[in-house]
């Protein structure tokens, strides 16, 4: 469950209000931003594609090729040429937000605005996800401008500092099609994008 409206700092409810985000059932609050309307397998033919990619909450004019995206314009892809190459959203995680454990059939890639870390937890290709032993976590954001670019591998500035499997700092992760994934709950609010190709649909999530 995402973290309620009330409950939020005053940044977080600033981003739900100006990114018009909603919220997420798996947890967290997001709002799709761009589709691509060239379909996975070939290119589309409907209509809206010839005015170029979906770019929504874009305030172009035409001849610039961005207009809002609508559910008519999902559903000819699919009755044309199948599924959108790609799709973009915005998600929030709240300070004590997380998502729960899911899977898309398709890459998905996290980009991290931040400002606070978030902890990116995955669970293998089982029908449930994999027990703590077999599980991979990320910190997506860590120290990332501490790094050392004259250092082998990414070892910090930080004094005393000792990175390991659970700390490697990383700016974007890429989760592979079908691989469990959720997130933990943050000490901060974080803010992420996430790309997903083939296109994201609610047909090819599962929640766990």
């Amino acid at each position: 469950m995402s973290v309620a409206f009330e409950n939020m700092s005053e940044y977080a409810q600033h981003l739900v209000k100006t990114l018009d985000l909603e919220a997420h059932p798996e947890g967290g609050w997001y709002r799709q931003t761009w589709l691509s309307l060239q379909a996975a397998a070939g290119t589309a033919t409907t209509q809206a594609a010839e005015r170029g990619d979906v770019q929504r909450g874009t305030d172009t004019t035409d001849s610039e090729k961005a207009y809002a995206a609508t559910a008519d314009d999902l559903k000819a892809m699919k009755e044309t040429e199948g599924r959108p190459l790609a799709s973009l959203i915005y998600f929030l995680l709240a300070q004590g937000d997380a998502s729960a454990w899911h899977k898309v059939d398709a890459a998905e890639v996290w980009l991290w605005h931040g400002p606070a870390t978030v902890g990116l937890e995955l669970g293998g290709y089982g029908d449930a996800p994999a027990d703590e032993s077999g599980r991979t976590f990320y910190t997506l954001g860590q120290d990332i401008a501490s790094i050392d670019p004259n250092a082998t591998g990414t070892t910090p500035k930080t004094e005393g500092y000792v990175p390991d499997a659970s700390t490697t700092p990383v700016g974007h992760v890429v989760i592979p099609a079908g691989c469990w994934q959720r997130t933990v709950p943050g000490n901060g609010d974080a803010l992420v994008s996430c790309v997903v190709s083939p296109g994201f649909t609610f047909d090819g999530f599962t929640l766990e």
